[in-house]
């Protein structure tokens, strides 16, 4: 996981719920139920990834001993449910780019072309760059990176 992707998780998730608390007065129960309560207001996944997040933050003040063991270990998270991706079908793509190109914002349009094109997520097209080493439409390339 990225250090960015860390810290949104428990930017989003963690502190809101526990981030005034000293660290060394976080128990593996309160763990558990900011988990559990994660569980109830999101998908399997959020609270999977706020406690990788958690643990992260955990297991470096154990490194620096400020605290003796992390109590995110042994918390287990709900399962998580793999479904194969989904492609969508040649007339599902075309409509697809139809709707965005008829939206008034026509970078909408290129965007979605550059989307199925490339099979690239939202934030890696939100977070290219123009000019080289980022969209470069005199070379006809995109540099995306993740």
């Amino acid at each position: 996981a990225s250090v960015r992707g860390v810290e949104r998780r428990l930017r989003l998730h963690v502190v809101p719920r526990i981030g005034g608390w000293p660290i060394a007065s976080v128990r593996r129960g309160d763990v558990r139920r900011l988990i559990d309560d994660l569980s109830v207001d999101a998908p399997p996944s959020i609270a999977r990834d706020a406690l990788a997040a958690l643990g992260v933050v955990m297991r470096l003040q154990v490194d620096r001993d400020v605290i003796d063991h992390s109590p995110c270990s042994g918390v287990r998270t709900p399962h998580v449910e793999h479904r194969a991706a989904r492609v969508l079908t040649r007339e599902e793509m075309q409509r697809l780019q139809d709707a965005a190109d008829a939206d008034e914002d026509p970078a909408i349009g290129h965007l979605i072309a550059l989307a199925l094109a490339t099979g690239a997520r939202r934030g890696e097209l939100l977070a290219i760059s123009w000019g080289p080493g980022g969209l470069d439409l005199a070379a006809g390339l995109a540099h995306i990176r993740f």
